[in-house]
């Protein structure tokens, strides 16, 4: 009995999907207050619920971060300078384009940089990958509204604050995400350590500058 009801109730979100897309047909998917009248008033409520209760993002498809992609292992060198076209193309449309004009350190000022720069930059590597997991990749129509969040839970962008080691850069973009609301609270950082690693760590041990660079050109 419990099976048939199980069945039941597939078949009826399954008419319902259907009948909600005959709606939709030859609509303008981009056009929210055209999407908006096509919803029935039970729809209407289930969409305000989700994005009271801050569920909404159950409704957007699945986003996997570029900086999750890794390259083939190469078990002989001389592959790897022979890397096919296909592959290299593959690889390049996984992050964001680097910019080009991107200067040392040495040329930009004659004083010795500090050591802890580099924990300022992961400072700022954890409050992009987190913002970039907020708006589920993103980062372009809201262009304002991510500026303001980067600012908001990176101190080094919003203070000039300096760190002097990469736990407590990262613990501190965790720590305002939660108070700020942008995380929930209860979650420990650690999916936000593993973002910041895989940036760190790039494609593979031969571009393994890659990844930051295009995080801090986008």
């Amino acid at each position: 009995q419990f099976q048939d009801e199980e069945e039941a109730l597939d078949s009826d979100d399954s008419d319902s999907c259907a009948e909600l897309a005959d709606r939709l047909a030859g609509v303008d998917l981009d056009d929210a207050d055209s999407v908006w009248e096509k919803l029935t008033e039970d729809e209407r409520q289930q969409f305000q619920q989700l994005v009271t209760s801050g569920n909404i993002s159950e409704l957007l498809p699945q986003w996997t971060p570029w900086w999750t992609y890794r390259e083939k292992e190469k078990l002989v060198n001389e592959l790897y300078e022979n890397q096919s076209i296909e592959e290299e193309a593959t690889l390049a449309s996984n992050f964001p384009s680097i910019k080009q004009d991107i200067q040392p350190l040495s040329k930009l000022s004659k004083v010795t940089p500090s050591p802890n720069v580099r924990w300022n930059v992961v400072n700022v590597l954890a409050a992009y990958t987190l913002t970039a997991r907020v708006y589920n990749g993103d980062l372009q129509s809201s262009v304002v509204d991510v500026a303001a969040m980067l600012i908001t839970i990176s101190e080094n962008l919003a203070a000039n604050h300096i760190f002097y080691n990469p736990e407590l850069a990262v613990a501190s973009v965790h720590t305002a995400a939660v108070n700020t609301g942008c995380c929930q609270e209860g979650v420990d950082g650690s999916g936000l350590k593993d973002d910041v690693k895989m940036l760190v760590e790039g494609p593979s041990e031969s571009r393994q500058n890659q990844y930051v660079l295009a995080a801090l050109s986008e």
